[in-house]
């Protein structure tokens, strides 16, 4: 991963919205089966996407509550769709999910698990999309949390 990424203590996040990223569980439906990716905790699940799939990266992005405030559902919908459609004209293969903290307390974002999505492509996509942080894989399939701001 290259040097220039935000640390932690680099961060405009509040420690405990880190916290809160870091405890959340990634989920997305491939083949009608569950993968659920955790930070730090390798995923055999998303390895076996990536032999399938002839890809050595992943990311799990969302467009849903920009800088993670709370947007009405009609435009977190409208968001989501306009990153599908992006995602469409790069001619990646993606899977609808659910980001979900672990306790449940604040509700689930629409999301996506993108097969191949660059690390350069990703952080461009969740700029984009006004988000703090995405989630990337690298050929390990350890999920990462990446801290965009």
């Amino acid at each position: 991963m290259p040097n220039s990424l935000i640390t932690d203590e680099q961060s405009q996040i509040p420690s405990e919205l880190q916290t809160a990223y870091k405890e959340t569980n990634f989920s997305a439906t491939i083949d009608q089966a569950n993968i659920v990716l955790q930070i730090g905790i390798a995923n055999a699940q998303l390895q076996d996407c990536y032999s399938t799939g002839q890809v050595q990266c992943a990311a799990y992005i969302t467009a849903w509550n920009p800088y993670s405030e709370a947007t009405d559902l009609d435009q977190n919908r409208r968001l989501q769709s306009l990153l599908a459609v992006e995602l469409k004209t790069m001619n990646l293969q993606f899977f609808e999910g659910i980001g979900q903290h672990s306790s449940g307390t604040w509700p689930g974002e629409e999301s996506f698990l993108v097969l191949g999505l660059k690390l350069n492509e990703a952080i461009s996509l969740g700029n984009k999309y006004r988000q703090n942080a995405i989630v990337w894989c690298d050929r390990d399939a350890i999920p990462k949390l990446i801290l965009l701001r």
